[in-house]
């Protein structure tokens, strides 16, 4: 029987397959569209917002309807999947020095909820950080650091 570690492991090295679908070039910046389904054959879909005025790009992911609701039927697949478009997003994007997730606290739950904490943990797992708001948190994933770290 695995370990709930090698599970976990197993599992974020084997993300769907996915594909980038598009991408919208406007004054403020471009965004990337990807999708992929799952093995229900549900859709995600993964943009990737670039802003021209900094090296930051904002990351959002969705169902096939649009919403940003947690549905309860994600899993560590989903996130393993968005790590790896946001990955070869950052190789094709050598200028990209930072990823930014927003999620909204649910003010019922001590800890601000399964999303926030899921976030904060994962940022912080790659050296990033999370900025609390009272509504929200910001959560930062940096990439493609120079030699000196910037």
């Amino acid at each position: 029987m695995k370990s709930f570690h090698q599970y976990i492991t197993e599992a974020l090295d084997k993300p769907y397959r996915h594909k980038k679908m598009s991408e919208t070039d406007s004054t403020s910046g471009v965004t990337h569209y990807y999708g992929f389904k799952d093995d229900s054959g549900a859709r995600t879909h993964v943009y990737i917002s670039h802003s021209k005025n900094n090296n930051t790009a904002h990351v959002d992911f969705t169902d096939d309807e649009g919403s940003f609701k947690a549905t309860g039927k994600g899993s560590i697949r989903h996130i393993s999947t968005v790590k790896d478009i946001m990955q070869k997003h950052a190789a094709a994007h050598p200028d990209l020095k930072a990823y930014k997730f927003t999620s909204e606290k649910d003010r019922d739950s001590k800890n601000g909820g399964g999303r926030h904490k899921l976030y904060s943990r994962l940022a912080r797992s790659v050296g990033g950080r999370t900025d609390d708001d009272e509504h929200f948190s910001t959560h930062y994933i940096p990439v493609n650091r120079d030699k000196n770290g910037d």
